[in-house]
């Protein structure tokens, strides 16, 4: 099915950097879809399809990292598999100091 992952930060200053090392991680059965948590805006938007498919990484601009996600390449997300089959997706949120400012 298809899906929306919708962050928000009251503050629009994201949960890294300014105020912490805060971010978030988006992911399914192992496989990263999205990560974040630099914002410039109040609300950062993720449509997602379940199941998920892994793109290819991709380093177009060479500097080393994925352009999709910004680890590095290559990655292997196979150390972050879901526990058991009823799992559809897993988010794990670190905020910075202001972490009432953040919702999902």
């Amino acid at each position: 099915g298809e899906y929306t992952f919708v962050f928000t930060d009251k503050e629009g200053d994201g949960i890294c950097c300014n105020h912490g090392e805060g971010l978030y991680v988006l992911s399914s059965e192992g496989k990263t879809i999205s990560v974040g948590g630099e914002m410039r805006t109040e609300v950062d938007t993720i449509p997602f399809e379940l199941p998920f498919i892994e793109p290819e990484p991709v380093d177009e601009n060479e500097d080393g990292l994925d352009d999709r996600l910004g680890l590095m390449m290559p990655y292997d997300s196979s150390n972050m598999t879901e526990g058991v089959d009823c799992e559809n997706f897993r988010l794990v949120i670190l905020t910075d100091e202001y972490g009432l400012e953040t919702t999902w």
